[in-house]
């Protein structure tokens, strides 16, 4: 009834207004057409008067869908309003104009209004006129909406990290999302030195940062002007590495003399952003010296003369001080002492007679008592030698003191050696060279004509062993020599297959593109064919010889070989083999099997250096899968890819510098090379170089290929059934034996392989490199899925991807199997790699 009564009584001023010509006019508006609850709400209210003399009241007021609400006047408005607001500031609310043509404009505010909804704000002008009083109605209407929801920032990435000063420039990645409007500001903060920058994504040298581990803080406002809670990541700075300082303290008594003296030799480093951890001290005349900090050396060690001694140290980072010298003088002794004995045969109380003892140039030869006696041998740390025919010779260390030294002597008596020659063959008697042929601790390899000797074996039963003969068995066996001369001849069998000792174990392989650059000469009645297990001749490549010329083949998959060229008589008999050309296989990928079960993924909310995303804790089954022994090679990288960008260069090295695309279409290559299907499908590329910065990318999990692992796999095959922080225990201590984290790396990867392997077989999974998963990231994933959950493949979308294991440059709570980081896809970076894994 009220929305009734306001619209007749509108209507009626609006006709009282209407009827007049000229007369006065009121018009408002505000400065928006929608607010925020709570925003301050400014008006404008504009006046005319056209006739003289007249008097004018103005009001203002607020309409809402359920009647009027609020009035502002000198006078009220007859009933038409029912409550006032004095809050509304209307200057002169009663007017008066002089003049036949009179205007004002007069600005209003109102305070915060709480609620939602449709208002109008409404401004009256009364006044008199033919009919009595009139009036002017101006409607200005708005909407109020809600206060909005507050943005979400993320931090994408933070490269590199640790970052060097002087070296390294650090990029600053993030963004914001505001599910009700859109992001207006960003601001970056360090818990050292304050506000970075007000950009979304920015770079700045690591000189301009304070040494040490920052709080990277990052918060977006949104076009309401919310600021969303701050995103966190942390950021170590370090110094610009400043070598090591070397010290020589002293170096006493100097001069030193021989048989009196012993030197001390004092020294020590210093290093302003480090420690100072090896040393080294060595003499112009007799080398190093010692790696000890300080040491002592007997003065008869050292060469008589003038030395220049050096000094020099290494601190953590592995830089050396320049060296430091100081000069040393020895002198010869000026004592002596006399050494005296017997020499007796070894076993017996026999003496023998006529040998001869000597230390220097100092010598006696034995009576019938085998007595021998030395004088004025200078004291010190001396070399006494005896020889007599028949019996090997002597050779011993004494030290020589002042006066009477006493020195028996036990001779051993020659034995009767032999001359040993022979013949290494294949069972046709063809020679076969460069055999390493070994008995009695000598060995030689056999010339061309297959022919080995060795003068003076001792007489009696010894081993013979031919080892390192390409594509033939091994040989061992006893010979028996009691005479001054034996022929032993070897004939060898020929393996059943022949494959690199790395590669034992390894039934199929993919040859592609042989290449066979050697020159290979058949004789008269032969053919040239290409072997694929090492033996047996499987592809004719001429039907007489292949001289000088490039022979390139493509085959499907073979057993491996490791020597692929061979000639066989033109009958068809296996015959013999008589030219062997090597060809260098791609580098197999090993893949060990990972049985299925549950583990509890994630960690205890006790577990030192955890992380909030991490939890809650949920269990998970995981199907059987097969994943790579190793992190991927260099070696593997290139033979498949056919480059390699890595950072620290080594074939058994982990592959880096590759993308999470790159990734995924290296394993269809490989997947593709072995005959399997692909787990991807790759789409809309975006090349840079070599690199893919950008794809669309889907996955089959149930194709037989190669593909990255999924998060949980990753941390199931990681644990291999352990719950502590690490697979090798809980403390940082422990770490050092499965992974190269910061503080055992000397800042560099490492090849794979080389620390210990966990339960399953599986090396490097702490450490070393950063390893790609296939999950999209979120931090709140864990609490969102099901308990228990099986195989689960992360979220279906996302602007980050997963990585695992931890780096060569990071901190050990960072390599826990617990612990996740997440990258731009595009990212290439020395601290990011992968393995492979497969479904069953």
């Amino acid at each position: 009834m009220k929305s009734a009564a306001l619209i007749v009584a509108v209507a009626i001023l609006i006709l009282l207004a209407v009827t007049a010509i000229a007369d006065p006019s009121i018009t408002i508006y505000t400065d928006e057409s929608s607010y925020q609850s709570g925003d301050t709400i400014e008006v404008s209210l504009s006046a005319r008067n056209y006739a003289d003399g007249i008097s004018v009241d103005a009001y203002v007021g607020l309409l809402t869908p359920d009647g009027w609400i609020y009035a502002l006047g000198p006078s009220g408005w007859g009933g038409l309003l029912t409550a006032w607001m004095p809050n509304v500031y209307v200057p002169n609310g009663f007017l008066f104009a002089p003049t036949s043509l009179w205007w004002f404009d007069i600005p209003c505010s109102m305070p915060p209004i709480a609620g939602e909804g449709d208002y109008n704000f409404a401004a009256v002008l009364t006044y008199p006129s033919t009919f009595g009083w009139a009036s002017d109605l101006s409607l200005a209407p708005f909407s109020i909406e809600g206060p909005g929801s507050s943005p979400t920032a993320h931090i994408d990435s933070i490269y590199p990290d640790p970052a060097t000063q002087g070296e390294d420039t650090v990029q600053f990645r993030g963004h914001g999302e505001d599910s009700d409007g859109w992001i207006q500001g960003y601001e970056w903060s360090s818990s050292y030195d304050g506000i970075l920058s007000t950009d979304e994504d920015f770079s700045m040298e690591a000189s301009s940062l304070t040494v040490g581990t920052h709080t990277i803080s990052y918060k977006v406002r949104d076009n309401d002007g919310l600021w969303s809670a701050e995103a966190t990541q942390e950021l170590t700075v370090i110094g610009e590495n400043i070598a090591p300082t070397a010290y020589i303290d002293s170096i006493s008594p100097n001069p030193a003399t021989q048989g009196e003296h012993t030197i001390q030799f004092t020294g020590h480093g210093t290093d302003d952003d480090g420690t100072v951890d090896d040393f080294q001290w060595r003499s112009s005349i007799d080398g190093v010296l010692s790696t000890d900090e300080d040491f002592s050396k007997q003065a008869g060690d050292l060469t008589v003369g003038t030395h220049t001694i050096y000094f020099k140290v290494w601190d953590n980072d592995g830089d050396a001080s320049s060296e430091v010298s100081h000069q040393l003088t020895v002198q010869p002794g000026q004592t002596t002492g006399t050494v005296k004995g017997y020499v007796y045969e070894t076993g017996t109380s026999t003496p023998i007679s006529g040998v001869q003892v000597s230390i220097g140039s100092i010598s006696d030869t034995t009576g019938s008592s085998g007595f021998y006696e030395l004088t004025s041998v200078p004291v010190g740390q001396r070399t006494i030698e005896a020889s007599a025919s028949g019996y090997q010779a002597y050779s011993a260390s004494i030290t020589v003191s002042e006066g009477s030294n006493s020195r028996d002597i036990y001779l051993t008596a020659s034995v009767e050696t032999t001359n040993l020659q022979g013949t290494v063959m294949e069972w046709d008697n063809s020679p076969i060279q460069g055999a390493r042929v070994e008995v009695a601790g000598m060995f030689e390899y056999t010339d061309a004509t297959g022919h080995y000797q060795f003068p003076n074996v001792p007489q009696g039963n010894q081993t013979l062993s031919v080892t390192e003969v390409d594509c033939y068995e091994e040989f061992s066996a006893e010979v028996y020599l009691y005479t001054a001369e034996k022929t032993y001849n070897v004939r060898l069998d020929l393996q059943d297959l022949a494959v690199p000792g790395n590669l034992e174990g390894t039934p199929e392989y993919a040859l592609r593109n042989v290449l066979i650059w050697d020159e290979v000469e058949c004789a008269t009645g032969y053919n040239v064919y290409l072997s694929t297990d090492g033996g047996s001749h499987d592809e004719l490549l001429n039907s007489s010889a292949v001289s000088d010329t490039e022979y390139e083949h493509t085959f499907d998959t073979y057993y491996m070989c490791w020597y692929a060229v061979c000639a066989v008589r033109a009958d068809g008999d296996e015959g013999p083999r008589t030219e062997w050309i090597e060809v260098d296989p791609i580098q197999r990928i090993t893949m060990v099997s990972i049985p299925a079960g549950s583990f509890l993924m994630g960690s205890p909310s006790s577990e030192s250096g955890r992380e909030s995303d991490e939890g809650p804790q949920r269990t998970v089954n995981i199907s059987e899968i097969e994943m790579s022994q190793t992190e991927v090679t260099q070696k593997q990288w290139e033979d498949i890819m056919g480059w390699n960008d890595s950072y620290f260069s080594g074939d058994d090295r982990p592959v880096e510098e590759v993308t999470w695309y790159d990734c995924v279409y290296f394993c269809n290559q490989l997947s593709q090379a072995d005959g399997l299907t692909n787990c991807y499908t790759i789409t809309n590329i975006d090349w840079s170089g070599n690199h893919i910065d950008d794809a669309y990318v889907t996955c089959n999990f149930e194709a037989d290929g190669y593909r990255l692992p999924t998060e949980a796999e990753w941390e199931y095959a990681c644990r291999a059934g352990t719950t502590t922080r690490f697979n090798t225990g809980d403390a940082d201590s422990d770490l050092s034996a499965a992974g190269w984290y910061s503080s055992n790396s000397s800042s560099r990867t490492h090849d794979v392989g080389e620390k210990h392997p966990n339960a399953w077989g599986l090396f490097d999974m702490h450490g070393n490199v950063w390893e790609w998963c296939w999950d999209w990231y979120s931090s709140g994933y864990y609490g969102s899925q099901p308990n228990p959950d099986s195989d689960p493949t992360g979220p279906s979308s996302g602007s980050l991807r997963v990585v695992r294991g931890g780096s060569w440059d990071l901190y050990a709570r960072h390599c826990r199997s617990a612990y996740r980081r997440r990258d731009s896809p595009w990212l290439r970076s020395s601290y990011f790699g992968f393995r492979l894994c497969r479904s069953q």
